[in-house]
């Protein structure tokens, strides 16, 4: 992700995590389960449980992002071998897992998806075009910096609408997720 847009990103979701959710904490990403400029924010208002929230930028040359969230009832950021969980968990509801974590574009209605083919909120669709000559474009762009006002004005309704999907879909997820597991754990 373009390095203005990231930075961007990172304030902007953690202002809103902290004004919008001020139970959830930010805590620091554990290596190697996490990747450098990831965002982590729990709630461990379920204590043992901690209900978890990635902002994942993309690492790549792909202006995008995508966030996902999950649990681990171990008391910690999920350290898990593989992200996001598989999908086809062979019929086994997640909320039996003692660590899951999904991607919220995955609880999104098919028809709500913007691009099909690619998961999360994609900031500027040259960057993942087959035509040579659009990822070209985007590539010279980038050669020219932007200020921070500019790539928030840009970023804005892409984080507005992962914001409204985390509230909207996420959040109510991990409180099913969470309750179902708690009952699970009680049996």
């Amino acid at each position: 992700m373009r390095k203005e847009y990231g930075n961007a990103l990172r304030r902007m979701f953690t202002e809103r995590m902290r004004s919008q959710l001020p139970d959830w904490r930010a805590v620091p990403p554990p290596k190697p389960w996490y990747w450098p400029g990831e965002r982590l924010f729990v709630n461990e208002r379920h204590a043992p449980v901690w209900l978890v929230v990635v902002l994942q930028p993309d690492l790549g040359d792909h202006d995008a992002f995508n966030i996902e969230i999950g649990w681990s009832a171990l008391g910690r950021v999920p350290e898990l071998g593989m992200r996001p969980c598989p999908d086809d968990s062979h019929g086994v509801d997640p909320a039996a897992w003692d660590e899951y974590l999904c991607r919220l574009s995955s609880l999104l209605p098919t028809e709500r998806r913007l691009y099909g083919w690619v998961d999360g909120w994609v900031v500027d669709e040259r960057t993942f075009s087959a035509d040579p000559a659009a990822t070209m474009a985007a590539l010279v762009e980038r050669q020219t910096r932007i200020s921070a006002e500019q790539a928030r004005a840009k970023l804005a309704p892409f984080v507005d609408d992962a914001w409204s999907a985390l509230r909207d879909r996420g959040l109510p997820f991990l409180d099913e997720k969470v309750r179902l597991l708690t009952a699970h754990r009680l049996r």
